[in-house]
């Protein structure tokens, strides 16, 4: 199901080629028009190949702000590290949902190796993803060394983060004034 609507998304954001777009309706050019500014595609149960194809539609997708993936529950790595190399030089991304996919430390190294590089991530939650001290420690650390602006929100309720580095992790954050 998700390789079929990411395909057809996909598809929709494509421009044609002029040729073909003079003889095409008046409907299918408004189609081509489409872009697409949030996906909320949580509580799939994807796997690795779905995350996958979400990583080649990010790809693809430039003006995407808004990705929802709570709950997607992918059992390895690779499809999530497929899926944060896609984000590392994503620019309009601001705000990701990724509450209630268990990635443990290792996937939270591989997030915090995308927040390092990922300039417009402002707003991020991680919770319950059963994340311990080295994957808040990996976090802790992005957020010192990120290249862009400074998170305004990252929730991590639910890990096992201890309350002294969730607070210095907290310390990081910059919230929007307005």
């Amino acid at each position: 199901g998700i390789v079929k609507l990411l395909s057809g998304l996909a598809e929709l954001q494509t421009p044609q080629d002029r040729e073909q777009m003079t003889t095409r309706s008046q409907e299918a050019e408004d189609r081509q028009n489409l872009t697409l500014l949030e996906l909320d595609i949580g509580g799939n149960q994807m796997t690795s190949e779905g995350l996958g194809v979400v990583a080649s539609f990010l790809r693809q997708c430039p003006l995407l702000q808004y990705l929802g993936l709570a709950k997607s529950n992918v059992a390895d790595t690779a499809g999530w590290a497929d899926l944060f190399d896609s984000l590392k030089t994503k620019t309009s991304i601001g705000h990701i949902i990724l509450d209630e996919n268990y990635l443990g430390d290792e996937g939270a190294k591989l997030f915090a190796e995308m927040l390092k590089l990922n300039a417009s991530l402002c707003k991020v939650d991680l919770d319950s993803n059963g994340i311990g001290d080295d994957g808040g420690n990996a976090i802790f650390e992005a957020l010192l060394s990120r290249t862009g602006g400074p998170l305004e929100h990252l929730s991590l309720e639910g890990n096992f983060i201890s309350d002294n580095l969730l607070t210095r992790i907290h310390e990081q954050l910059k919230p929007n004034p307005t």
